[in-house]
């Protein structure tokens, strides 16, 4: 893998941004009992399938919140109220199985985050009356089914009729395991715990009726899931794991049962259907820093932390905020590798950490961006030509998203562009005090561009986004 592309270059581009009146869219230790902590947040994602395609159109909840994902599968929230350590990102698309992303934030900063949906195709089918086994394909284990143990989700009645499995193995040694997994590893465990999870598989399954009906196991009837154990995990998986269910209102995995290894596989009983994990779990502790590049923070680069013992690796996968800021839970008393990613896909900076016993914060890391850099930085004005004192800026260019503040009608954005042929991009402002947004400006730019750019502003009143 190269460190990277292209020379880190740096140019400036000057945007003054001008109004049109339109409103703006308003060890096994347990770690200890999980406290929510609300804040204030703005959140900003991509959302793409299976082949890395962008998810258009799909809905994305947040806290309160509701939006939808643009042509290039963006999001962002601006002021959404969350868990400071477990903020719940749902996204929702026709066909595909609901992604979840559990994030810790950082309060007055945009939180960067990425999700993969899983697209939805039928698996199997099997009658109610004489039940039957479901065979996930790619050797993804199977699922039980007992006679009679179906009912409408929503009426709780007894089912009767041909059910439609649609199901999903979730493989640990996957390339987009972290992308596609639901939530975060953590989990609470039967005594009200949170720990750290080390996953050795999860299914997501979803039931329904010839006609489309929701439906469900039914109370105290159980289903068997069965799992290959993956190869790279077998000389360390455990002859007895913990079984957990995804809770879809906390972003965190509950503790739920015990599956058994027999030979190859793992071996459970599911009492619901959602999503489910093999996971032991174990001690964790903070850790935090800040990634520069080129002296402006790292924004929305892609960070990863692995520890390996033997060939038993433990690792997890985040984005570095607006700020540049990575912060999440990681495996206590065992050495660390920290690998960082540029938006273009690049290792950029690796480093290992010595075991943690407490919390740790690194503090400042610097490192070479590996791609061109562009400074886009200007003047946003309202439409009386006064200088907007709260606010923020949207820019799009490549297909990627960078936002910040406006304060006294300045701001100032750190482009990355991972090719050097010239791109169309376009910006949007808005007024925090008015709840004015701009129209959006479409312009050039090519890395040699330094010509101002104006809008004009445009007396024209919209709705609200």
């Amino acid at each position: 893998m190269k460190l990277s592309r292209l020379l880190p270059l740096l140019f400036v581009l000057t945007v003054v941004v001008y109004y049109s009146c339109r409103k703006a869219e308003t060890s096994l230790e347990p770690t200890g009992e999980h406290i929510v902590d609300n804040i204030r947040a703005s959140v900003s994602g991509r959302v793409t399938d299976g082949e890395k395609v962008p998810v258009g159109g799909a809905t994305v909840t947040a806290g309160g919140a509701t939006t939808t994902t643009d042509v290039d599968g963006n999001f962002y929230f601006s002021d959404v109220t969350l868990d400071r350590t477990a903020g719940l990102i749902k996204v929702e698309k026709e066909g595909f199985f609901t992604g979840y992303k559990t994030l810790m934030l950082q309060t007055g900063d945009n939180n960067n985050t990425a999700l993969e949906l899983v697209k939805k195709t039928v698996t199997g089918t099997f009658d109610v009356a004489a039940g039957g086994i479901v065979n996930m394909p790619n050797d993804g284990g199977s699922i039980q089914f007992a006679p009679n143990a179906i009912i409408n989700e929503i009426t709780k009645q007894p089912y009767k009729g041909t059910v439609v499995v649609y199901a999903a193995a979730i493989h640990p040694d996957m390339d987009n395991f972290y992308d596609i997994m639901p939530g975060t590893l953590r989990g609470i465990d039967k005594h009200n715990k949170e720990m750290g999870l080390q996953s050795f598989g999860m299914v997501g399954a979803e039931l329904y009726s010839v006609s489309g009906e929701k439906l469900q196991l039914a109370p105290g009837i159980t289903a068997t899931w069965r799992m290959p154990v993956p190869q790279t995990l077998k000389v360390h998986a455990p002859a007895d794991i913990a079984l957990w269910s995804f809770n879809e209102t906390t972003g965190l995995w509950k503790e739920e049962g015990r599956a058994v290894k027999m030979e190859d596989e793992y071996v459970g009983v599911l009492t619901h259907f959602s999503f489910w994990n093999c996971d032991a779990p174990f001690k964790v502790v903070k850790l935090k820093a800040r990634l520069f590049a080129e002296d402006a923070p790292l924004a929305n680069a892609r960070v990863t932390i692995t520890t390996a013992l033997g060939n038993n690796n433990i690792s997890g996968s985040g984005y570095t905020s607006g700020d540049g800021i990575i912060e999440g839970l990681v495996p206590a008393n065992q050495k660390l590798a920290l690998n960082v990613y540029n938006k273009c896909g690049d290792l950029v900076y690796a480093q290992e950490i010595n075991p943690l016993f407490f919390d740790t914060d690194l503090g400042e890391i610097s490192m070479h961006a590996g791609y061109s850099m562009i400074r886009v930085s200007g003047t946003v004005l309202n439409c009386e030509r006064q200088a907007v004192q709260r606010g923020s800026v949207t820019l799009k260019v490549d297909a990627f998203v960078y936002r910040a503040n406006v304060s006294n009608g300045r701001f100032s954005i750190m482009v990355a562009r991972c090719t050097s042929g010239p791109a169309m991009a376009t910006i949007v402002a808005d007024d925090a005090d008015k709840k004015m947004i701009s129209e959006a400006l479409e312009f050039e730019v090519n890395g040699n561009d330094r010509m101002p750019v104006k809008f004009p502003c445009a007396p024209k009143v919209r709705n609200s986004i």
